[in-house]
């Protein structure tokens, strides 16, 4: 690149642009049976199956989960009750004066 490449910020700058936003896309994918997809509306159809497949509800090993939460620590009764309670006004208003000091 020479200095006279750079008299032209606009477009120097816009190309530059350009040239990393290309590097960004995806150019194709592999679904899981091997087939590689090349269009936008291909891999945009095969994000959504992906995603969907992934967080699809799926009843889990009852065993399994007792395991999984095994020793965890839980909530007692009064806790519990407190939690699900309606917030207050001045929890709302803690809160939100809590959320401005760290804005500002």
């Amino acid at each position: 690149m020479e200095l006279r490449d750079m008299d032209a910020p606009t477009s120097f700058f816009f190309n530059l642009e350009r040239k990393r936003a290309d590097s960004r896309q995806l150019c194709c994918i592999r679904t899981p049976g091997g087939k590689e997809l090349h269009t936008r509306e291909e891999i945009s159809r095969e994000a959504v199956r992906f995603y969907k497949e992934l967080y699809n509800k799926e009843l889990c090993n009852l065993e399994d989960t007792e395991r999984l939460l095994q020793g965890l620590p839980s909530l007692s009764e009064e806790e519990q009750i407190q939690l699900d309670a309606p917030l207050t006004h001045q929890e709302v208003t803690v809160a939100v004066k809590q959320l401005s000091s760290r804005i500002l």
